[in-house]
């Protein structure tokens, strides 16, 4: 956590934040690497980035940017490119029938905690990387969406659903069909 310059300093100076120290009579500190932080003066090893963040420069105190709404960050997340093919550590869509706001750190489905991601809206669907607890839109006529639908699902045999929006489906009426 500690480094000697060799500016004729007798006392080992503590790492400065966004740096950090893991060995014993350095001239310098280490910058943090991407996907890590180093809060804080005298550091001994970097902090992973925390789920929610996006830590995308080396040497940084604190993470830089929130998750992108409609995807999830897990822990070390180094870019903001949900479609970086080249590492593990990027953003992830939400699942289907979910959505997510901005600084989402799980895809696990907590309701009420904005940390995780949480269920589409009744009469509404929600389809892959949502942002929106109103998804991709209403449900269509002739379809049902309850809590967390991902696709819209038609009303059973002998069931309808006459108004955008449906949540459940309403029985035929006698001498009527569908």
């Amino acid at each position: 956590g500690t480094y000697c310059p060799r500016d004729g300093h007798w006392d080992p100076l503590p790492c400065p934040p966004g740096t950090f120290s893991g060995q014993v009579s350095m001239t310098k500190c280490t910058a943090c690497p991407r996907g890590y932080i180093c809060p804080g003066f005298g550091r001994v090893d970097p902090a992973i980035c925390p789920a929610g963040f996006v830590c995308s420069h080396v040497g940084l105190r604190s993470p830089n940017l929130r998750c992108p709404a409609g995807f999830y960050c897990p822990n070390g997340t180094s870019t903001v490119d949900p479609f970086r093919n080249d590492t593990s550590l990027r953003p992830y869509p939400c699942t289907p029938g979910t959505y997510c706001l901005s600084g989402v750190g799980f895809a696990e489905v907590r309701i009420g905690d904005f940390y995780y991601a949480q269920p589409c809206t009744e009469g509404f669907y929600c389809e892959s990387a949502s942002y929106s607890p109103r998804g991709n839109g209403l449900c269509p006529i002739g379809f049902v969406c309850s809590l967390g639908t991902s696709t819209p699902k038609p009303a059973p045999l002998g069931w309808y659903a006459e108004l955008q929006g449906t949540i459940q489906p309403a029985t035929c009426l006698p001498g009527y069909y569908a």
